[in-house]
């Protein structure tokens, strides 16, 4: 019954309701909006048995391949052999289970089709689905009799997401084959429904046993090499053991394989990385993500921000109903007067504010179900978010407790009234001068959130503005970079320089291409990192430093824009017979050599074929992973000495390289229909995208600071509003005794900005104090820094002056007989 009246009373006010309900569906549909993509990268569990079981060796940060001999600085990766080895120990652990850090991205062809398709494969031991606890939908996972030869069980098991999409719940897909690299893989069985792996934000389309990996990835070193640490590991603890334990012995299990394979008199560089070399157990329950890392602490401010956007629409709420209530005074009095309880009068009016909250949260999962979208477009395309029971519970408990937030305090001082004055229709001046006092608090509080909001969202997009203007140190406008897929043709080194040689000078022979050239990298795609030490020195580790490289063709700095300060690039003269030469960048001439000249000097690099590099050119710094990074020691080979393949293309246009995307791709095609194209973008998108998190937290909170701005012009009218209405009598008699309507403008007015200051004076500490939370966010600005908070609080002023101006403008407006007739 109680409700019942609440919606009849709503349907009587649909201007109220319609604008109370859109503000609170904006505020509660941005919280389930980022809290939904917040649980599926940080809160949502893996659908494994006993999630609460599972640790990671590590934090799961790096990925890749780590080759020398572990000092400290590398607690993510681990060897094959290693991993075989913890079979064979007593441990803390039921069950060990591996999966290669590096995603394996095949182009293959499945049984009975004609085109190349792109795959996404996970290379995994044979335990991994056993460990995990996760069975098969349709026949069979991966078992640990499928990994116990190199190269001897060519089998895959399709994720349940790809056998739908692909084959459409075909129960004859068991037995079929998928063929890449120039191997054949069984298709053995379907992984349950919901299951993605162990990496969020990730969907394999397959999983493939650890000892095909010199199958699946042949620029690997063989998965019985001590050094080749590239793997992830996954560990079920034991019922009863806790993960503190576990790590100790974990621990004692490493340093007794680090011993075993450093041989019987290590020398005392080893003896003293041993001793370093120590790594965390990392609890597992919600997966490994690099998407996580990245933006864990974005949305986390996010998260804050929207809370704050929403905590300004119930101040808003509450300060209309504080309006509305003006206008059912006499309603309620006649109610008390006939013998009404006051708190029935408060549940009645909670009640209506609740059915806001509800009808307010019901139209937010609407705008969640949208703005999660909007969120995995800027995060990530494979997160899978919505409005799952989590969500849903999350919004019915937010819409619950921002109905009460609002109603509240309206209820309690709508029904606190003297009845006798209240029944005369008087003003109930004591009230009046209450509720005034009321609504000035709330406006001020929703002016400080909007301060702290706008310049939060100052900071924010001033950041993305100033990495945007960044000099890279290269051009990148009209650069196209495309990945090839070299794998399923098996390229012998050889065979491959030929065929780049011949796609090369095809490129270049189009009508709209300027140079062309392959690389190992390009900006923001990776690293190659690897001990160096100058001619001259003794070759000792304490001799060796690691420096980021790449292997690069003849004009990749002509299609790169990046210019050559000293000496020359690559030339034809340089062959895999003559001295082996490179280009390094200032910075590592300069760490190497100082202010000493570097061309013409010689440095060597380790690896398995040590050998001699002679320095032929300097070139200009660039940014080669972020636009953040300081500039970073680079040295460069070329591609025509290196016994190892360079798969980049790189192509430098004359116009719109959009328009010559499908030339080069044609171009391609027609040297070698098997050489498939991975991927195809421009360079500019490549470093738009190194800015994905900036841009996240730049157009969110740039729209939640303009959301704040309004919700608080609009309560600021209302008050102003109401405040020239409840003082219509006085302003009348100050006209009458001569008061000029300028003087009662700019009485409303400093009404109107005495409100303003008190939200900038709590805004502004308020902003200063959070600010080194959000430090770690920002480029080229401090948290304090004075123009932008001195920016935002003008604007601040500014809209509050317009909003306040109407009301004013109508009292100094206002005939002075008719004011005088008011009671």
């Amino acid at each position: 019954m109680t409700f019942r009246f609440a919606l009849r009373q709503l349907r009587k006010s649909p201007g109220f309701t319609s604008v109370a309900v859109l503000s609170l569906a904006l505020g509660i549909g941005a919280n389930t909006a980022i809290f939904s993509v917040i649980d599926a990268l940080l809160l949502r569990t893996l659908p494994i048995k006993h999630p609460d079981q599972l640790v990671l060796f590590g934090e799961g940060v790096s990925s890749g391949i780590f080759n020398p001999f572990p000092n400290g600085n590398n607690t993510d990766l681990y060897s094959p052999p290693f991993f075989r080895q913890l079979h064979t120990e007593e441990s803390s652990f039921a069950g060990v289970a591996a999966m290669e850090s590096m995603p394996a991205e095949p182009h293959a062809r499945l049984s009975g089709a004609s085109e190349l398709e792109a795959l996404k494969l996970r290379v995994v031991s044979g335990n991994y689905f056993q460990v995990l606890g996760v069975g098969a939908s349709l026949g069979r996972v991966l078992t640990a009799d499928d990994d116990v030869r190199p190269g001897g069980h060519p089998v895959a098991v399709l994720s349940h997401a790809f056998w739908e999409r692909r084959f459409a719940h075909d129960t004859s897909v068991i037995g079929r084959t998928l063929a890449f690299n120039s191997s054949v893989f069984t298709i053995i069985g379907v992984a349950t429904p919901g299951f993605s792996g162990t990496v969020v934000g990730e969907s394999p389309d397959a999983w493939v046993p650890l000892m095909m990996l010199g199958q699946v990835m042949p620029w690997i070193q063989a998965p019985w090499d001590d050094w080749a640490q590239s793997l992830w590991l996954f560990a079920r603890l034991r019922p009863g053991v806790g993960i503190s334990a576990a790590q100790t012995n974990a621990n004692v299990l490493y340093q007794q394989w680090l011993h075993q394979v450093s041989g019987s008199s290590p020398s005392p560089e080893r003896v003293a990385d041993m001793r370093k070399a120590r790594f965390p157990l990392t609890s597992a329950a919600n997966g490994s993500s690099h998407l996580r890392n990245k933006y864990s602490l974005p949305l986390k401010i996010l998260m804050a921000l929207v809370g704050l956007v929403l905590l300004a629409a119930c101040s808003n709420i509450a300060n209309l109903l504080l309006a509305r209530g003006a206008g059912r005074q006499r309603e309620i009095a006649v109610r008390l007067a006939l013998g009404a309880r006051r708190s029935r009068l408060v549940a009645q009016l909670v009640s209506e504010s609740l059915l806001l909250g509800l009808a307010g949260g019901a139209l937010g999962v609407l705008i969640a179900w949208w703005g999660g979208e909007l969120l995995l477009s800027l995060v990530s395309g494979q997160l899978q978010v919505g409005p799952n029971s989590r969500a849903l519970l999350f919004t019915f408990g937010l819409s619950l407790l921002t109905g009460l937030l609002f109603g509240v305090l309206p209820a309690l001082r709508m029904t606190r009234i003297d009845v006798g004055p209240a029944l005369k229709e008087g003003k109930g001046a004591g009230t009046s001068k209450s509720r005034s006092r009321i609504g000035h608090a709330l406006v001020s509080a929703q002016v400080a959130l909007a301060l702290f909001l706008t310049i939060s969202a100052s900071l924010f997009i001033g950041t993305l503005r100033n990495l945007e203007r960044i000099n890279p140190g290269f051009d990148q406008d009209r650069v196209i970079v495309a990945g090839l897929d070299t794998d399923w043709t098996a390229f012998t080194r050889a065979a491959w320089l030929n065929v780049s040689r011949r796609v090369e000078t095809r490129i270049k022979d189009l009508p709209d291409v300027e140079a062309a050239s392959f690389a190992l990298v390009t900006f923001n795609g990776g690293s190659w990192m690897a001990p160096l030490w100058p001619a001259g020195q003794e070759h000792t580790r304490a001799s060796e430093r690691d420096f980021n490289g790449n292997r690069v063709g003849a004009d990749y700095f002509k299609v790169m824009g990046m210019p050559i300060i000293a000496g020359r690039t690559f030339s034809p003269r340089d062959t895999e017979q003559s001295q082996h030469v490179a280009v390094v960048n200032q910075t590592l001439a300069r760490q190497l050599y100082g202010s000493e000249p570097a061309l013409g000097r010689h440095f060597s690099l380790a690896g398995r074929d040590q050998y001699d590099l002679e320095i032929v050119g300097v070139v200009k710094d660039a940014h080669y992973d972020s636009l953040r990074e300081t500039p970073e020691a680079m040295w460069f080979l070329y591609t025509e000495q290196e016994p190892q393949l360079a798969e980049t293309l790189v192509v430098r246009t004359r116009g719109n390289p959009t328009l010559a995307m499908p030339l080069v791709r044609a171009a391609v095609r027609a040297e070698n229909p098997n050489l498939a194209i991975s991927d195809m973008a421009t360079l500019r998108s490549a470093v738009q995208d190194s800015l994905s998190r900036e841009a996240l937290l730049a157009k969110l909170a740039g729209f939640f600071g303009t959301l704040a701005l309004l919700l608080a012009s609009i309560g600021l009218y209302g008050v102003m509003e109401y405040s020239v209405a409840r003082r219509t009598n006085e302003i009348g008699i100050r006209m009458a005794l001569g008061a000029q309507p300028r003087a009662v403008l700019g009485m409303v007015l400093r009404e109107s900005v005495f409100v303003v200051g008190l939200g900038l004076i709590a805004g502004i500490p308020a902003a200063l104090a959070c600010g080194r939370y959000v430090s770690s966010q920002l480029y080229g600005l401090a948290p304090n820094d004075p123009a932008t908070i001195a920016g935002a609080s003008a604007l601040l002023l500014a809209v509050a002056l317009v909003a306040s101006f109407m009301p004013a403008r109508r009292a100094g407006m206002l005939d002075p007989l008719a004011a005088l007739r008011e009671e």
